[in-house]
């Protein structure tokens, strides 16, 4: 079969959106490219700031770790028409946390329930949602308000008190080989004078023997190669220059927090995770192909650890 053809049944087949003229000889062009303080976060997340659909570091998550089919299907400029993921608990106190440590956000809703039960607290909560606020209880918000005071201080201390932006985005375009894409980031904390930013996040997984593991599980590691690398590309006076750090704070008392950054090896190898998704996404969106898993078996290898289990109970049931 040739390549031709090959395109031609891709797009018959996985077509979530239209196929664009590719240009091999298009070259990236700075026109666009910028840091956006006090950026719309609905349009942010609308994926709105740019000419063309652009790739976030959450969207790489889907292209490494799933198919591309699973990546075109949630973001809203490929299928407007996705649903929206529904928030958990922990994830709504979570974004308040945020709103009132970087004093930004959508805004939020406070509910005098113990829980949301009953019919009364249903139609708040629904309510809410409906009005594009976050509802959450007076007892999630108390401890909210908390964890948001030790973010501020935190912060303070890591900047020694330097001026500093808060929700800032990045866009920005890369090369790919079937032509130049964008790529967009948000940066929960941005200092120009110490060329540093930082990311607050309310995780329990912040203790040696775990950070790293969650680090690479929510793609974290990506992030804070992929922010410092898109600042340099949009500033190039500041390229090489510019320091990352998660500030994680335990969602719990005495909510212990701690800053978190990647060693230059890790930062290497997961910027190289980076370029990938970016090669990735550039020949879907330039073929207007999104594909997911193929029509053929795909036989799978029997893991190493469960081979040995395996070999181990059957060397005891023969001795």
């Amino acid at each position: 079969m040739t390549k031709d053809t090959n395109d031609e049944q891709f797009r018959e087949d996985f077509n979530l959106g239209e196929a664009r003229e590719k240009a091999p000889a298009a070259e990236v062009s700075r026109e666009g490219w910028r840091l956006i303080p006090d950026v719309d976060l609905e349009a942010y997340y609308a994926d709105q700031l740019t000419p063309d659909p652009s790739l976030s570091n959450s969207g790489m998550k889907y292209l490494l770790d799933e198919t591309p089919l699973d990546f075109a299907f949630q973001h809203p400029r490929l299928n407007p028409d996705a649903e929206a993921i529904a928030s958990t608990v922990a994830q709504r106190r979570g974004d308040v946390v945020h709103q009132l440590a970087l004093g930004k956000g959508r805004g939020y809703a406070i509910a005098e329930f113990a829980d949301w039960r009953s019919g009364a607290a249903k139609s708040f909560r629904d309510n809410a949602i409906a009005d594009g606020l976050t509802p959450i209880k007076r007892a999630d918000f108390d401890e909210a308000e908390i964890m948001a005071g030790v973010i501020r201080d935190r912060i303070k201390e890591a900047l020694d008190g330097a001026a500093y932006e808060t929700e800032v985005a990045i866009v920005w375009q890369e090369q790919t080989s079937a032509g130049p894409i964008w790529v967009r980031g948000l940066m929960d904390v941005w200092c120009e004078e110490l060329a540093t930013i930082l990311d607050p996040k309310v995780t329990a997984m912040l203790y040696d023997g775990k950070v790293a593991r969650q680090m690479l599980a929510m793609g974290w590691d990506r992030q804070a190669s992929l922010y410092p690398h898109g600042v340099g590309m949009v500033r190039p006076d500041l390229a090489g220059r510019v320091k990352f750090a998660d500030l994680m704070v335990k969602p719990s008392a005495p909510y212990t927090s701690r800053l978190v950054g990647i060693e230059k090896g890790w930062e290497y190898s997961s910027i190289k995770q980076c370029q990938l998704a970016i090669e990735r996404f550039g020949r879907c969106l330039y073929a207007g192909r999104w594909p997911g898993f193929g029509n053929t078996v795909e036989r799978l290898v029997m893991p190493p650890w469960e081979d040995k289990r395996r070999e181990a109970i059957e060397l005891g049931e023969g001795a």
